[in-house]
């Protein structure tokens, strides 16, 4: 197999084009883009002339020589996995190499059956807008942009060799599972979450009948990370506390604690308690809702501090507010109530770098660590071993008790301290 650069115009501005030859069952041209005066090209030697006013003559012919290495690696691998090598073949492979937009030729989709990220990004474009995934909700906004990061970060593992699905086994989830908790430092939940939207695609490509190596079902093996930090809930002293703050003096302090009060006391996630959750689902002493991730109809039974919140505003609910603000403000006021423990965990930072929002793990204030999720963290929590798990479950919508227990965040002194208390009344 031969590969041999051409510049066929002689005008001022020549595309240099990549001829791909062997024996006579292979002779295909593509156009890199590439363009060159042909005064200043090296037919016999295969580069740009060595003349000192052609500023970028080492760059690119450094690029060229690169882009034939790549291009003889492609086709060995392609070649033995029984890919047709053909031109869109070399067109496509010219573009990876040469780290062109994805969006470039986007409607011919030549490559989709055979690389994994080319399906799927032209999932998340052709489909993923109109994907339902309940009777009466098509697949979010945001959800597509966590898909969107993962196929970003998938590329990057494959740094320029686009992988095939066939080549989708155990050893490359679990490569790309290093990739992202070593080299991207990513917590071991985080690349948990990322693991799962790669399968994700394997599934969706399978269902268009795509020959997908079997081996992505595989478990993926995850790295530990080096730090075991918690993630702190509310104990009852502790939303006692919140309860009684009188923030008479501020009204979307007033508002936003509220919203957090309701929040801890039924344990709806912060996209139903913030958004969804109107006065008509307040129903004789409950709170009946269909929960907008999982569309699961739930009965919540309304808290005595729920009740005297709504009281307080003549029966209405307080006002909504944005998610960045409810958690900006709640670790205002959970500092004004004290809660101040210092405590290991972790916090989301945007990198100045990459730009990319990655979790810090060191010692902070309680308080700062507190976000949207503390609510129906503290609702489990608080909540396990007063009625039987399968009450809870059902009543805040989990999908089993090994998920109930992954909000459960009791610690094993107050596991302990739990058991002293009971041995006492009985004594």
């Amino acid at each position: 197999m031969n590969l041999q650069y051409l510049v066929k115009s002689k005008k001022d501005l020549a595309n240099i084009y990549l001829r791909m030859y062997h024996k006579k069952t292979i002779d295909i041209s593509r156009p890199t883009e590439i363009f060159v005066n042909p005064k200043q090209w090296d037919k016999k030697n295969q580069k740009i002339r060595n003349l000192i006013d052609i500023k970028d003559r080492h760059e690119v012919n450094s690029k060229l020589l690169e882009l034939k290495s790549a291009i003889i690696n492609r086709y060995n691998r392609d070649f033995m996995n029984g890919i047709i090598i053909n031109g869109p073949w070399l067109e496509n492979n010219i573009k990876t190499f040469l780290k062109r937009p994805t969006g470039e030729d986007a409607d011919k989709d030549q490559n989709k059956t055979l690389y994994y990220t080319d399906y799927a990004n032209w999932w998340i474009k052709n489909i993923a807008p109109t994907r339902r995934v309940s009777a009466n909700r098509i697949m979010s906004k945001a959800t597509i942009g966590h898909y969107r990061r993962a196929i970003k970060l998938f590329s990057e593992f494959e740094n320029n060799q686009k992988i095939l699905f066939t080549e989708i086994t155990k050893k490359i989830l679990n490569d790309f599972s290093l990739f992202l908790s070593e080299d991207k430092k990513f917590a071991k939940k985080t690349t948990q979450r990322m693991i799962i939207r790669v399968k994700f695609f394997c599934e969706r490509a399978e269902e268009d009948n795509i020959d997908v190596n079997k081996n992505y079902q595989s478990e993926v093996f995850v790295s530990d990370e080096t730090h075991e930090y918690e993630e702190p809930y509310l104990n009852l002293e502790e939303i006692d506390t919140i309860f009684n703050l009188d923030l008479s003096h501020d009204d979307i302090l007033d508002n936003v604690r509220d919203n957090l009060i309701i929040g801890l006391w039924t344990g709806m996630r912060i996209s139903d308690f913030l958004t969804s959750l109107n006065i008509n689902n307040l129903k004789d002493g409950y709170i009946e809702i269909t929960t907008q991730k999982t569309n699961t109809s739930v009965t919540i039974p309304i808290h005595p501090q729920v009740q005297k919140t709504l009281n307080k505003r003549m029966g209405l609910l307080p006002l909504k507010v944005s998610e960045p603000t409810f958690n900006k403000k709640i670790k205002v006021i959970c500092e004004m109530c004290e809660i101040n423990q210092t405590m290991l965990g972790g916090i989301t930072k945007v990198d100045p770098v990459t730009k990319i929002k990655r979790k810090k793990i060191g010692n902070y204030k309680k308080y700062q660590l507190v976000s949207s999720h503390i609510c129906r963290r503290s609702f489990a929590t608080n909540t396990i071993g007063v009625i039987p798990n399968q009450d809870i479950i059902k009543i805040a919508g989990w999908s089993d008790e090994k998920m109930l227990n992954k909000y459960n965040k009791t610690t094993d002194k107050e596991s302990a301290n739990k058991l002293m208390e009971a041995w006492k009344q009985k004594a």
